[in-house]
């Protein structure tokens, strides 16, 4: 049985990782999760919205947080 990782897309805002990542899992035919959509569901606030009221600090912490527990229970998707 093939090994099963986690691939992670990292780069600057706007630079296409959502973009990449959705294509890179469907040809691979793996899951995507894009972290900024599972913040905003579990803030229930615009990224935008989230940095005005909370700040940056406050919205890294939910991102590592999130990107914490993608990492240890997928271990087979694309996560950007």
């Amino acid at each position: 049985m093939a090994a099963m990782h986690n691939i992670f897309l990292i780069g600057l805002p706007g630079s296409g990782k959502s973009t990449i990542g959705r294509i890179l899992a469907q040809q691979l035919n793996k899951p995507f999760f894009d972290i900024d959509v599972l913040i905003e569901r579990e803030c229930g606030e615009h990224i935008s919205t989230i940095f005005e009221h909370y700040g940056e600090q406050y919205f890294r912490s939910c991102e590592s947080r999130l990107l914490a527990q993608v990492a240890q229970s997928e271990g087979n998707a694309v996560v950007a």
